[in-house]
């Protein structure tokens, strides 16, 4: 959204040697279910985002009980 501008030299990055800390991000839906189109592009979409701008990681696997 802001791309344009930063390209431009409108808008300029203010506290670069800021990190903020990561959000983790959990989609659930009931497995052995059909996802509608609309989701999935809505997941798929907010992955290339995240990624984008932080690495996507998955947290690890839980031992079996």
């Amino acid at each position: 959204m802001a791309r344009p501008y930063r390209e431009r030299g409108a808008l300029v990055p203010l506290f670069e040697d800021w990190q903020l800390d990561s959000m983790p991000m959990y989609v659930a839906f009931p497995p052995n279910r059909h996802i509608s189109i609309k989701v999935r592009v809505f997941i798929d979409r907010i992955t290339e985002l995240m990624a984008e701008h932080a690495p996507v990681t998955r947290p690890p696997a839980r031992p079996a009980q």
